[in-house]
């Protein structure tokens, strides 16, 4: 190997999702915890897990992993979350050396022939590029003369450190398991059949007898692990785009609401990880309207911006009135010509924007920890008029949540609930209560709204009820469904 012509580095860190997730919430730390995600088929399954967990893996299905470990604490992966960390850290990388290609989640490989005379040896070249990762994801950096050594060189390394292999301690990587050559499971059933089990003794075989006993398949993996084949690091093309969605409450016209979800995705775009100190240059708005073609704008800034508060004010003076050509039921926000960088900071990866004010950022943290405390549900949310006058409740007020990393959306309040009615002729007498008696009532108002000209029509009629113990409540008897629900008024 001529590993004084060719230096490739491999960036390896390794549950990433895990020490997110600890460093989110240090409750976790030392438990046993697994995170899973959902497949294309809806299935659930173990995405990663804690350090105390042993016999479950990637892909298995979650129900499997919670046979192992039932009293285990689940988490549902936020894949996105990891993704822009990780992709934060190759931008940050990208600081450091010109090629990068993004392996797979967790891994990368980069090419630094030729750097270690710019930093002043490998020494320095190496501190400067691990100190690009957070301290607590614990990355490791393995650099050879190709990506499979150096990937070898990476699963070598403590946590936070480096190590490289060249021709003098090659055997360093003879004793890892054959596994993580291939992601085959019928190819790893062959060659444990085989007998082989270990790097090792997978490279003593000659060429011959590999593409022989495993074909060609084999023969790829033969020519990996004895350097055959020269894999160069190939740059990902960035996609230099930031996308959020969010569906409305309900489908509406109003523009109060279509600013109100508006405002909510540009301060999500501009609070990802990605966007530290990046300035936004062009932002696309498209709206899925119902039974209508798509509505979409795009509008480019002057001056490209850094800061949600002035992003949304330019957004706007331009649409100004806007006019909707009919419902909305989901809006996507795209933010493109992202440009500007600045350098790592202790709050870079934190989930505070660090344009906030302290009494903001005080109020974020303590959104942060109680909904950590209550197991992902939404802790602390404000309230928004959209149309006070409304003639129905739930389209009068919607609720948002004030972090706006929270995986929550705008959502409607003050929901009708389905209730046990007794009537005669039409008019409530009693209802059932949550201890199944029943409780008489007595109407002291009643009036009828009739919005039939809506997408869902509504058509009902309300009561104000009061019972004998003089508490008030306010129920309406769904006219199309004929079913009662309750509700305040």
């Amino acid at each position: 190997m001529d590993c004084d012509f060719r230096q490739i580095g491999c960036v390896l860190i390794s549950h990433l999702a895990m020490k997110f997730e600890e460093n989110r919430n240090s409750d976790l730390i030392n438990k046993k915890v697994i995170i899973y995600s959902n497949d294309r088929k809806g299935k659930s399954r173990v995405f990663d897990y804690s350090r105390g967990i042993r016999r479950v893996f990637i892909g298995m299905p979650l129900s499997h992993a919670l046979n192992i470990y039932p009293e285990a604490t689940i988490i549902e992966a936020d894949i996105n979350k990891y993704n822009q960390l990780f992709d934060f850290i190759l931008l940050k990388l990208s600081k450091k050396v010109d090629r990068i290609e993004k392996s797979s989640f967790g891994k990368a490989y980069i090419d630094v022939s030729g750097y270690s005379q710019g930093y002043g040896g490998e020494s320095r070249m190496i501190s400067n590029i691990l100190d690009v990762m957070p301290s607590f994801l614990g990355s490791r950096l393995g650099i050879s003369s190709g990506k499979f050594f150096a990937y070898c060189a990476a699963i070598l390394s403590d946590s936070g450190r480096a190590t490289k292999i060249t021709d003098k301690n090659m055997d360093l990587l003879y004793e890892l398991p054959i596994n993580i050559l291939i992601d085959e499971f019928e190819l790893i059933r062959d060659l444990h059949l085989f007998g082989l089990s270990t790097i090792g003794e997978f490279a003593k075989l000659t060429k011959g007898v590999v593409s022989s006993r495993f074909g060609f398949n084999g023969v790829k993996v033969w020519n990996r692990v004895n350097g055959v084949d020269f894999d160069p690091v190939r740059s990902n093309k960035n996609d230099d785009s930031v996308s959020e969605q969010s569906y409305f409450p309900y489908e509406s016209s109003s523009r109060k609401m279509f600013y109100l979800v508006l405002d909510s995705l540009v301060e999500k775009i501009y609070t990802g990880s990605i966007m530290r100190g990046r300035y936004i240059g062009e932002f696309s708005i498209s709206c899925a309207m119902q039974g209508l073609p798509d509505w979409s704008k795009d509008i480019v800034l002057k001056t490209p911006c850094n800061n949600p508060e002035t992003a949304s004010a330019t957004l706007h003076m331009v649409l100004g009135d806007i006019s909707l050509p009919g419902l909305v039921e989901r809006m996507t926000v795209t933010a493109s010509g992202l440009v500007g960088e600045h350098g790592v900071q202790s709050k870079a990866f934190l989930d505070i924007d660090e344009n906030r004010n302290p009494k903001i950022d005080r109020v974020l943290k303590t959104e942060q920890y109680l909904e950590g405390k209550l197991d992902g549900h939404q802790a602390v949310s404000k309230i928004v008029d959209v149309n006070h006058s409304h003639p129905l409740p739930e389209m009068r007020f919607v609720q948002i949540p004030i972090n706006p990393h929270s995986r929550r959306s705008v959502k409607s309040i003050n929901i009708p609930k389905t209730i046990s009615i007794n009537e005669i002729d039409g008019i409530p007498v009693s209802f059932i209560a949550s201890n199944h008696k029943s409780v008489n009532v007595y109407v002291h108002d009643k009036w009828k709204v009739d919005l039939w000209w809506m997408r869902n029509p509504a058509i009902r009629s309300y009561y104000r009820l009061t019972t004998e113990e003089g508490v008030f409540m306010t129920v309406f008897k769904d006219m199309l469904k004929e079913r009662w629900y309750s509700q305040r008024y």
